[in-house]
């Protein structure tokens, strides 16, 4: 019986320095400098995808219509606000996978129509696509236009769209 003991307290070590030693062998998802994503979470996506596209135009013209958005516009209140008078670019665009698409996107918009295009403001925004019914699911901040030009590098007169 001792004898029995003694071999399976050998195995148990055995199987924890082995479990140990794997362990080891395994990626650590804090070190280097690129971080793994998680699973279910938000991962980078380029602008010019086609579902950052038809998320980021939803977006912008579901913003023209939102007046908490268009009060803050650096825009002259007596001229009449038109969207062919506006253009818009995607500064940072992320998609999640839940039962579709949600799109974590921060969007500049461009007053056009004078010699260079001038930001009037923006906004941070989480558009849902449900296999193609969109909806905007949070207004997560509206963006003055002095945000805005902080986050493109300081040039107010950024001739940029995506529109």
């Amino acid at each position: 019986m001792k004898k029995f003991d003694v071999l399976h307290a050998f195995g148990i070590l055995c199987l924890c320095t082995t479990i140990d030693q794997s362990s080891a062998e395994l990626p650590d998802r804090r070190m280097g400098s690129e971080r793994l994503p998680l699973v279910g979470g938000y991962k980078t996506v380029g602008s010019q995808t086609e579902g950052v596209m038809l998320a980021s135009r939803f977006a912008y013209v579901s913003a023209l219509a939102l007046p908490s958005f268009v009060s803050t516009l650096n825009y002259p209140e007596e001229q009449v606000l038109n969207s062919d008078n506006f253009e818009f670019q995607v500064l940072e665009s992320s998609q999640q996978v839940v039962a579709g698409l949600n799109y974590k996107l921060t969007i500049a918009v461009f007053e056009t129509g004078v010699q260079n295009s001038i930001c009037v403001g923006g906004f941070k925004v989480i558009v849902y696509n449900h296999f193609g019914d969109l909806s905007v699911s949070d207004w997560v901040q509206i963006l003055t236009s002095d945000e805005v030009t902080l986050m493109i590098g300081g040039d107010t007169e950024e001739g940029l769209s995506q529109d």
